[in-house]
């Protein structure tokens, strides 16, 4: 996280010489990558008072939270590699496999899981929020590690965010888009019925992928104030391939 943090700094720092402009940075990842991104962006808001604010974010099939991996679109999916992923990143190795995804191993509940993912959800006591860096069991709530936790979203720039119907974590990009607009932040939701996680490697040769990446881009450029090509489609419209 740190290394993506950083060389948003350098590059907004360094923007004379790399010829671009420091107001119009967009992070961008795919995957774990998308957490980085999301992360990143909400480090740059919270620390980064001194330096133009990040313009959006792009989001595509990103992992957000570990907080409950037991309702929704994770029921019936194989989490084996997700919840080794997770362990391993903010443990350094396997210790948490069986705490990740478990909401009885938090203390209380995270503020999006009762306004956009569970209407029975109590809200009190809310979930300890511990916002450090170090690597330790506590980074499972903590919010520069999975940014679905962050209470209050506001003031973050423009989502984008693809999700994939057939994917286990698609609530995490469905939550997040949710709890990020209900809080005020402008936010393109798409959803994918026919593709399946990693898909958006397959660019080159997958009209599919490349439909998404076109569609990124169109978002990438209004947002940079770049004049766009072809009309957008309806955001939050799921697309059935090609």
């Amino acid at each position: 996280l740190l290394d993506v943090y950083y060389t948003v700094l350098w590059a907004q720092l360094n923007a004379q010489k790399l010829g671009i402009d420091n107001t119009k940075v967009i992070l961008m990842g795919d995957s774990s990558g998308g957490n980085l991104a999301a992360a990143a962006t909400l480090l740059h808001r919270d620390k980064s008072h001194s330096f133009p604010s990040v313009k959006a974010q792009v989001l595509i099939y990103p992992v957000l939270q570990c907080y409950n991996y037991t309702c929704g679109s994770y029921v019936g999916k194989d989490l084996t590699n997700l919840l080794k992923y997770v362990s391993y990143y903010v443990a350094g190795d396997l210790s948490l496999c069986e705490k990740v995804g478990d909401p009885e191993c938090h203390v209380g509940q995270p503020a999006f899981w009762a306004a956009v993912a569970d209407s029975t959800a109590t809200t009190v006591p809310q979930m300890i929020v511990k916002r450090t860096l170090e690597s330790s069991a506590d980074n499972m709530n903590n919010v520069y590690c999975f940014p679905l936790l962050e209470e209050d979203p506001a003031g973050l720039p423009p989502l984008y965010v693809l999700a994939l119907s057939r994917d286990g974590i698609k609530d995490d990009a469905l939550h997040y888009s949710d709890w990020l607009k209900a809080n005020g932040v402008q936010v393109e939701y798409v959803e994918e019925t026919q593709a399946n996680h990693g898909f958006m490697f397959l660019y080159g040769s997958d009209e599919c992928a490349l439909q998404h990446l076109q569609r990124a881009a169109q978002f990438v450029w209004k947002h940079t104030d770049t004049k766009q090509g072809a009309d957008e489609q309806e955001p939050g419209q799921p697309l059935n391939g090609v």
